[in-house]
């Protein structure tokens, strides 16, 4: 489980870390980030969603990336209603090689069970098959 949500991440955050500005008008496309910050908050989010899916891959700090992919899927369902609430229209920007994929709620739905999957990661995660078993644990 922790291999797919990480692939899954990386895949996300691959076209929007190479073309950030791309991913900015996604970004923008909410209304939700006032347009003054949303180069930079795209930016962020972008590398946010690759290295959290990078330390689950290979399992390094694997619970708190859990937890971080967990709260930029909680922010998406936020956004996404939002977008529903205000009745825009808008690319997702979520997969920017997918060519445009529109928000509703199959999108909400399946962040909803990736997030059921991060809390089943946080919580059952053993360490014995990534890089965390290296690490020293806690008495």
């Amino acid at each position: 489980m922790r291999l797919i949500v990480g692939v899954i991440f990386v895949y996300a955050a691959w076209d929007k870390v190479l073309a950030p500005n791309t991913f900015a008008i996604a970004v923008r496309g909410y209304q939700i980030v006032p347009v003054g910050v949303s180069n930079i908050f795209a930016l962020g989010l972008a590398w946010a969603e690759f290295i959290s899916g990078i330390l689950l891959i290979v399992g390094l700090f694997t619970r708190q990336a859990a937890g971080a992919v967990f709260l930029l899927l909680g922010m998406f369902v936020a956004a996404l209603t939002v977008v529903m609430v205000k009745g825009l229209v808008v690319d997702c920007g979520c997969f920017q090689s997918e060519g445009g994929s529109q928000t509703g709620p199959l999108l909400i739905a399946r962040n909803i069970a990736m997030m059921t999957a991060c809390l089943v990661i946080m919580k059952y995660d053993r360490r014995e098959w990534g890089l965390d078993r290296f690490l020293p644990t806690r008495g």
